[in-house]
């Protein structure tokens, strides 16, 4: 807790210039009058003070509204996100599992504070499981996505989704690590995402995902993939589903 706490804190202090950007408005994920603290240029740095939603939660917030109205709380759902903003919306909901990924403890397991321990790439939930999968920003982390695609696609029902966002970039989708025989090379300068919940406070980026064959990397066999909302605002940002077919 201490760490984290520290992280938050040291974040703050080296963006304070940013403050100034706050602004009140109505969060699209939490629906309360807020304060949308900004610590960041761009949307992604700009957090409802009630919920922590940035840009893509509320996105997600409403498409999760307008396309499933009043059946979220009938939805077997997991999200790969311990401390999601989405949690409000599926306060109601006993089907909601929240997971956090820790490669030293065992999977499967719940964590006090912390979710269900998972390995996308290997879940312990089985065939058929779920109505919805939810990830945000996870997938530019995984180094074995067709893995992490398979097994998200295993334990979707039958017309099961997988609602997702991914930070695109322009050209090809290209990957900048990977572990060859327990060895890490990098093909690019390494990269890396904060992570205020991690043990070193970052998170190595694997893959930049290009906008031009985003959708023919992910889609399978009897799986579909639409691009469902967008956002044109300078941080462009893209909600993605993954449909399992029947």
């Amino acid at each position: 807790m201490i760490p984290t706490l520290y992280r938050k804190l040291f974040f703050v202090a080296t963006n304070v210039k940013y403050l100034k950007k706050s602004h009140p408005r109505i969060c699209k994920c939490c629906l309360k009058k807020s304060l949308f603290i900004s610590l960041g240029s761009s949307g992604e740095f700009q957090r409802c003070l009630f919920c922590g939603a940035n840009l893509r939660y509320e996105l997600m917030a409403e498409y999760l509204r307008y396309e499933y109205k009043n059946h979220l709380d009938r939805l077997t759902i997991l999200e790969l996100d311990p401390h999601s903003p989405l949690r409000h919306l599926f306060k109601n909901n006993p089907n909601y599992i929240r997971t956090f990924f820790s490669p030293h403890l065992q999977k499967g397991l719940h964590y006090a504070k912390r979710g269900r321990c998972e390995d996308v790439t290997a879940l312990t939930f089985g065939n058929n499981y779920f109505d919805l999968v939810i990830s945000s920003d996870v997938l530019e982390h995984v180094e074995d996505i067709q893995s992490a695609n398979k097994e998200i696609y295993r334990v979707l029902a039958p017309r099961g989704s997988h609602l997702f966002t991914i930070p695109l970039h322009h050209g090809n989708t290209s990957m900048r690590a990977k572990t060859i025989n327990g060895t890490l090379y990098f093909m690019h300068p390494p990269e890396y995402h904060l992570d205020f919940n991690g043990e070193s406070g970052k998170i190595l980026v694997y893959w930049h995902f290009g906008n031009n064959d985003i959708t023919t990397l992910l889609e399978m066999e009897n799986y579909n993939c639409s691009i469902v909302k967008k956002s044109h605002a300078q941080d462009y940002r893209t909600i993605f589903n993954l449909t399992k077919k029947m």
